[in-house]
């Protein structure tokens, strides 16, 4: 299964690394030793998120387009082989061009905390669960790419 995944944490979140399962979504995705894991794309400060925020989603055909559609609170990057823009805002929220793929939330988000996105790549084999429950410090939302 393909997952790209987004986690919408403070700035100070720390996640400690799962030795079981490589990765552990702190190591750059260009470090990825192999096919299984999570890996951070990137990660940005975001600035005043409205109070009900959603997760778009859009699709272009080279990364210099992606750059030039980049909107407030958006970030333009390669993963699992497209172009993307991701960007946090309103519902109602368009990006003037692209391909929309989907719109997710809203995501929980607490008033007053400044936010950081951290976007993450991860391949999980079939079969896998997390070893243990976990938390973090902000929302957390997921897009899968492939599989179920």
């Amino acid at each position: 299964m393909l997952f790209v995944v987004t986690g919408v944490m403070a700035a100070f979140a720390q996640t400690a690394p799962n030795p079981n399962y490589p990765g552990g979504c702190e190591t750059p995705v260009t470090e990825r030793p192999g096919d299984a894991g999570c890996y951070l794309v990137t990660s940005e400060a975001m600035q005043d998120l409205p109070e009900s925020v959603y997760w778009h989603l859009d699709t272009y055909p080279t990364m210099a387009a992606a750059q030039g559609a980049k909107a407030r609170n958006g970030v333009a990057l390669q993963s699992l082989g497209k172009f993307w823009v991701f960007t946090l805002s309103a519902k109602a929220w368009k990006p003037q061009t692209g391909e929309r793929v989907a719109v997710i939330g809203p995501l929980q988000l607490t008033r007053g905390i400044h936010y950081t996105a951290r976007y993450m790549e991860s391949i999980m084999p079939s079969g896998h669960r997390a070893a243990a429950a976990h938390t973090h410090s902000g929302s957390e939302a997921f897009y899968i790419v492939s599989g179920a």
